[in-house]
């Protein structure tokens, strides 16, 4: 009787790492899989490692960026991870909290 309820205790946790670790990858991977797929010509993107550009060439497996100097570069499609207004709407850096230094008021 122990064995199976050791059985079912270690089932339970086997179940819930699944739902904890691999469950939410595999739901943003799909969601990256029909992004990829959504894309259009004339879109700005950014790639994962950074690149930002407007796509100017498009089929099945690649895309051509070009980017603000005039440069383009062909890539997998699969590395276009977003667009670059969700880039423009948040902050580039965080905002530090602005202290101001008070004078004192000692006389030495």
């Amino acid at each position: 009787m122990q064995v199976l309820i050791t059985f079912m205790v270690m089932l339970v946790l086997l179940g819930g790492l699944y739902f904890i670790f691999m469950r939410p990858q595999q739901v943003q991977q799909k969601r990256q899989t029909e992004f990829v797929s959504q894309i259009k010509l004339g879109e700005e993107v950014y790639t994962f490692s950074g690149i930002c550009g407007k796509i100017v060439a498009l089929n099945d497996t690649t895309v051509v960026l070009e980017t603000e100097n005039g440069a383009e570069i062909r890539m997998v499609r699969a590395v276009v991870a977003g667009y670059t207004e969700a880039l423009n709407n948040q902050e580039a850096t965080p905002k530090i909290a602005q202290t101001q230094d008070k004078p004192s008021n000692e006389n030495s």
